[in-house]
């Protein structure tokens, strides 16, 4: 009974299937493909495979431009720096020979020689001398008359006018009249303390071939 129930419920066994073979004379004729090996010429009348066409609406690719190579920037050269003019060296003292109230730029019998001090207030191409002048015999360098002496000399800026005589720069008077400049006196005096009394004299003109610059 168990048997026959178990046999009741199994499943019947399928169908085989059916195998149907359709005709030789219904069956598409169908050529197999042919195969061309290496070396071997297409069959006449056969197209070469034409390449790929490009999907309907869209725009061939546009081939890439090269890159433009920049061009090299020339280093500029740096502008010469200007070598500056080199500024006279006056001399600060020269030799001169004075003996007997009288004075010479080259040795003489009875002078000796002596240094007269420079203080050199202009140091540039357009200058002239003057004469430290005064009745103060104490750190003169020479005695020029009972009651003159010479300290020294101040260049100033300026020139020589025809007769040697120094003219500084914005004097307009006689030479006479440079002695009683103040501001030159004021200057002077400046530059030689001892001389506090100072004038200018401006017959120096028989100095410049000592006053070369070095």
């Amino acid at each position: 009974m168990f048997i026959a129930a178990l046999a009741a419920a199994s499943p019947a066994p399928a169908p085989s299937p059916r195998i149907h073979r359709w005709p030789d004379h219904l069956l598409p004729s169908v050529q197999p493909a042919t195969t061309s090996g290496p070396g071997r010429a297409p069959e006449s009348g056969s197209s070469p495979r034409p390449g790929r066409a490009p999907e309907p609406g869209s725009s061939p690719r546009p081939s890439r431009a090269p890159r433009p190579v920049p061009a090299a920037t020339p280093t500029p050269k740096p502008a010469p720096t200007p070598r500056p003019t080199p500024t006279p060296s006056w001399p600060q003292a020269i030799t001169i020979h004075a003996g007997d109230q009288r004075l010479s730029t080259g040795p003489e019998l009875g002078l000796e020689p002596v240094q007269l001090p420079i203080v050199n207030r202009y140091t540039g191409p357009d200058g002239c001398w003057l004469a430290v002048l005064s009745r103060r015999p104490r750190g003169a360098a020479c005695q020029l008359g009972p009651d003159t002496y010479l300290h020294g000399l101040v260049r100033v800026q300026g020139a020589y006018d025809d007769d040697g005589f120094a003219k500084p720069k914005g004097f307009k008077g006689k030479p006479k009249q440079l002695a009683a400049e103040a501001g030159l006196q004021r200057a002077l005096r400046e530059a030689f303390p001892a001389a506090d009394d100072a004038w200018p004299g401006g017959e120096t003109f028989l100095f410049t071939p000592l006053l070369d610059p070095s």
